[in-house]
This record gives C-alpha cells, structure tokens and sequence, in this order.
C-alpha cells in the first residue's frame, strides 16, 4: 500500500518507462546468433517523447522475418494526465515452417493522473492495459488460430475504445494481468498430437517445443513487494528447447511518480 502523504505534500513529477522489443531469440548452441537489441527501443524519462523505427527483417534457418517496427510514444496532457502508448511488430515470421504469421503487432498503454496522487487508496503506479493484438494469418502445424475463435485472450484484449476510457478515467478496480493455462487439452495436426491449454495460449507440439500466446504478466512479478511495477506483454513466445528459446512482439510500460525509486 502506498504511503500516506503528509498534509500539504505536493506531486513532484511523474516518470515514464517503456520498452518495445519486436523479435528475440537466444540459441543454445552458442553460434552467436542470438538476437534482440538490434530490434529493440527504450524510454526513461520525465518529457513528452515520440519515435517509430523501422527495424528491419532477419533471415536465419530457424527463425526469420521480412520487416520489423517499434514504436514508443509518451505525452502530458492539461490537467496531469500522463499517458505511454508502446507497440512492436512483425511481417512475415517463420519459425522451422511449422509456426507462420503474416503479421502481428502488440501493444499496452498506460496511464496516470495527477489527481490519483493524493488517493491513499490508490497504487502509486499507472493504470494498464494491453492494446488490441493483431495476428493476422496465424497458422501452427498447418492449422489457423484466429482471435476470437480458435485463440481466446483475456477479455481486457479486446476492451473497446468506451471500456478503455472508463478504466483510464479510474473506474473499477484495476485489472490484473492474467496467467496462461496450463490444462490440459488436446489436437491432431499434420505436426501429430498437440497439447492446447483450456484457455489456448499454450501450445505443445512433438518435436517443436511450446509456443505461448499473448503472455502477459507484471515485472517484477512481486508487485505487493515493489511500489514500482510495470505490466509485460509478449505475443508470441517460443521456448524449443533446441535451438533456444525467443519470441515476437514484446511492450512493456508503466511510469511512477517521481518521489519512488525509477528502472523497472
């Protein structure tokens, strides 16, 4: 809980954090293929703040993509409304030819009013939520994972533009971030039997490894222990085993007043 402000205190200024990565990936056999920074952007700081970067393709044997994109954007607005959009994409993913996007991009937003500062009651962190996804053309092992159909995300996904506002204005409790399935389900694909969790975020595929859908989680996961947190989202997550382990579209973000320790 947030410490009680001394009669009179007044807000000091606010923090920005985010963090847009479009592709990583980490091979176990110490190749030096490993890749991430190059696809990556970052912001800490107090001012309004806007870039978009064109980060490029990556053709590899196990994992490639033809285009990239980051984009991070940060603004004040009257009244002390402090807002972070942060988004991160890819065209063209293809992983061992058994997982295929044409494109997916993700996304989280966050934001903070001045006027929650005084509010005991509040957290001393922004409101979050991940941004609609985009995965178009999803197919793993041959089969189709349309959102909303075959894939189901949690509902804060898919808030429209009306829910966004409330919660952003401060209504209802905060949503928390919610952790993949892991229950059991099972599929015949042209890979064999796959494991699908109940929620279908997690998918186990003989001789592949484990893709994760739209992981989304706080960091550092303790966030009753730290008064700064911020909230992760990575739309696709590969762990294989061998070759290594990555992922494509990751946005993290959140942003403290500044009297509280800054990093996350």
């Amino acid at each position: 809980m947030p410490t009680k402000l001394k009669n009179g205190e007044k807000f000091k200024g606010y923090t920005f954090h985010a963090h847009a990565l479009a592709a990583h990936y980490r091979f176990i056999n110490g190749s030096g293929d490993d890749f991430g920074p190059e696809y990556a952007l970052a912001f800490q700081g107090r001012q309004p703040f806007k870039h978009r970067e064109k980060t490029g393709g990556h053709i590899h044997k196990e994992i490639s993509f033809s285009h990239s994109w980051v984009h991070i954007a940060t603004k004040i607005e009257r009244g002390g409304v402090y807002t972070t959009i942060v988004k991160s994409g890819l065209k063209g993913l293809r992983v061992k030819n058994k997982l295929t996007i044409d494109e997916l991009e993700a996304g989280i937003m966050t934001v903070y009013r001045e006027e929650w500062y005084r509010d005991p009651s509040r957290p001393k962190r922004a409101r979050i939520l991940p941004l609609p996804p985009v995965l178009k053309n999803l197919k793993i092992c041959g089969r189709p994972y349309r959102l909303g159909k075959e894939l189901r995300l949690p509902e804060a996904f898919t808030f429209n533009d009306a829910q966004r506002k409330k919660y952003f204005l401060g209504e209802g409790p905060e949503i928390e971030p919610v952790e993949i399935s892991v229950a059991p389900g099972r599929e015949s694909t042209e890979c064999g039997e796959i494991a699908i969790s109940a929620d279908t975020r997690r998918i186990e595929i003989p001789d592949f490894g484990i893709v994760t859908l739209a992981e989304w989680k706080w960091l550092p996961a303790e966030k009753h222990i730290h008064t700064h947190t911020a909230q992760w989202v990575q739309l696709v997550g590969l762990d294989l085993k061998n070759p290594g382990s990555g992922g494509g579209g990751g946005v993290g973000g959140n942003g403290s007043p500044s009297i509280w320790s800054s990093g996350h």
